[in-house]
């Protein structure tokens, strides 16, 4: 009977004992949040950054003074951080009481858990902004909503509500490392941040597009922000989101007018998603919310024509230097002497209807270029075309409204009065050979081949074309019938 009775014990003592190690060992596992764990179970290799809270009995941080209780966190801070190095690779980052940013390995964030003093580890706790929509937006943009229309499209700039703790996965050399070690480091460090704030980005970025009604115009690589197109009566609901830390002004890009379809609103939207430039408007620039830098100015409707309308507007840069340019095109020659102009230098658009857009005059003389990243023999990089040169077969009557309107000077006419004459190609000759100096002439007009430069062959040009041989453009008017 003893026996049986010492068996039955010994069982329970066993039962309790394997309750006991079950019990522990699920306690553990409550310390990972079901999100770390997912990841754990996602990833076999990298790391994440995550956020430990911890205690230290030795180390109380409650009922002592504020003074006390901020030395103590540190001492617990740093014994556990000793604890966790001694048994994995991290990347220790901010602290507060009682928890602490670490960027661990996910094969060692168990062993982390399993610590005496560790009582939670999660992901980030720092995202969200807790502000109301009425406190994110800056001065700017509450100007903005004070004196505009809701219909008032803008361009902001939203900073994001998001830790940007990166786990790197390498050592920082320190001061005693290599070039090549630090050089490596930061661009191992740069690629991991870049990469976790372009994902962290594109994600936040896609629930404002999902939930108000703006246009995401670029997103940060490597800061928690992005530009954005929308409404002044779409900024409460983006300041709303808990995804969105401040709002930010740029600029406004069209204010609603009685005809939104006309040429001078198809104008400013162009020339704002193209180079970022806004329409003068003295009553912004009164509030505070014009960019002169950025502003077009004078803008005016030449004519139309058959499938497209000329129209000016002037887009003046500061620069410290000053551009003396011209371009020959069909009777005429447009020249830019504009001190900074170096954006659109001429000032002269043609609007395509068919395709909705405007070209600047100079497309149709110049190509659109780019650069391949690989150079020649003499280490220049290699151009490249993007977009031929505008055909102006497309553009019926073009040619005659430049002429009709003045548009420029009169192609050869390097004596300045106005129309081509044998006195022109007479001023070009004596300029060529010294009898009259360079502001004898208007340069830019005498250059009648348009190979821009005034030699002997432009005055030929002008006698040719004087005698209805070939036009200004060089195109044959006779033929020799020999050929």
């Amino acid at each position: 009977m003893m026996k049986r009775i010492i068996a039955i014990v010994l069982t329970l003592i066993l039962m309790i004992s394997c309750l006991t190690v079950s019990v522990s060992a699920e306690q553990e596992a409550d310390k990972i949040s079901p999100a770390v764990r997912a990841l754990i179970a996602e990833n076999s290799d990298g790391g994440v950054v995550v956020e430990i809270f911890h205690h230290n009995a030795d180390y109380p941080t409650e009922g002592v003074s504020e003074q006390e209780a901020i030395q103590n966190n540190l001492k617990a801070h740093k014994a556990l951080l000793a604890q966790i190095e001694a048994i994995t690779y991290m990347e220790a980052d901010g602290f507060s009481v009682g928890r602490f940013y670490i960027g661990l390995p996910y094969e060692s964030i168990e062993k982390v858990a399993a610590l005496e003093n560790v009582d939670y580890i999660d992901l980030p706790h720092d995202e969200g902004s807790t502000l109301s929509a009425q406190e994110k937006p800056d001065a700017r943009t509450k100007t903005a909503l004070e004196k505009l229309s809701p219909d008032t499209k803008v361009s902001l700039t939203v900073w994001f509500a998001y830790n940007e703790h990166a786990y790197i996965g390498m050592a920082d050399p320190g001061e005693n490392g290599t070039s090549e070690q630090v050089q490596e480091y930061l661009r191992v460090m740069r690629a991991a941040k870049r990469d976790y704030i372009s994902a962290k980005n594109e994600a936040y970025a896609q629930i404002i597009k999902e939930k108000t009604d703006v246009e995401i115009g670029f997103t940060s690589r490597y800061t928690p922000m992005a530009s954005l197109n929308t409404t002044l009566g779409e900024v409460e609901k983006v300041a709303a989101l808990k995804e969105v830390a401040t709002v930010y002004f740029n600029s406004v890009i069209l204010r609603p007018s009685e005809d939104p379809d006309s040429l001078s609103d198809k104008f400013a939207l162009w020339m704002y998603e193209t180079k970022g430039f806004v329409a003068n408007d003295p009553e912004l620039e009164e509030s505070g919310l014009l960019d002169l830098a950025s502003v077009y100015t004078d803008y005016r409707e030449v004519c139309e024509g058959d499938g497209w309308a000329l129209v000016y507007a002037e887009n003046n840069l500061n620069e410290p230097w000053e551009y003396v340019e011209h371009i020959a095109l069909c009777n005429r020659v447009l020249s830019w002497y504009e001190p900074g102009a170096a954006v659109y230098p001429y000032g002269y658009f043609v609007y395509n209807a068919k395709e909705d857009t405007f070209h600047p005059i100079e497309r149709f003389v110049y190509p659109t270029e780019g650069f391949k990243n690989e150079k020649d023999e003499n280490g220049k990089y290699i151009k490249y075309i993007i977009d031929p040169v505008i055909s102006l077969d497309d553009y019926p009557g073009l040619p005659d409204a430049l002429d009709e309107y003045n548009i420029g000077a009169v192609r050869g006419d390097a004596d300045g009065d106005g129309e081509r004459t044998i006195l022109d190609a007479t001023v070009i000759q004596r300029y060529k050979a010294d009898m009259i100096a360079e502001t004898g002439l208007d340069v830019d007009a005498s250059d009648a081949d348009g190979d821009n430069e005034t030699t002997i062959l432009d005055a030929t040009r002008v006698q040719r074309t004087i005698a209805d041989l070939c036009d200004i453009t060089g195109e044959l008017k006779v033929l020799n019938p020999l050929f």
